[in-house]
């Protein structure tokens, strides 16, 4: 689960390594984010050693401290799958998608759920593996 001030990976190649949860969006109770669900967050660390950063010109548009929307895609938090199987896994991570929940980049690294891809299909496509 993501509540705030948690740290989180961006597994697309966006050129971002670390970000920090500000909000979680939905109603005005929820204190947590789980798999499947909009945070927004505030980028800490990028990677400066992308090359197609410089063709995009997207260097501008990803600065520290720029805030952005996340769809989380992993969590250290299990995951009930059915009533006895439980997913983990061993990082908290997201994807940066645009108002439209559609993701920016083009590819996403890494594992996601099944019930993830089936709920956002552009996600699903774009990912290398589906648990």
């Amino acid at each position: 689960m993501i509540q705030l001030n948690s740290l989180l990976n961006i597994v697309d190649i966006t050129g971002i390594k670390l970000v920090l949860c500000i909000k979680i969006l939905g109603p005005s109770y929820k204190k947590f984010a789980k798999i499947g669900d909009i945070i927004v967050v505030s980028i800490k660390k990028r990677d400066k050693n992308v090359k197609f950063l410089k063709k995009l010109h997207v260097n501008k548009r990803y600065l520290k401290g720029s805030i952005h929307r996340v769809l989380v895609v992993r969590t250290r938090f299990r995951f009930l799958r059915s009533k006895a199987i439980f997913v983990t896994f061993g990082e908290n991570a997201g994807v940066i998608v645009n108002k439209k929940k559609s993701p920016v980049s083009n590819r996403i690294k890494g594992p996601i759920l099944f019930e993830l891809a089936e709920r956002n299909p552009s996600i699903g496509l774009l990912s290398q593996y589906i648990l």
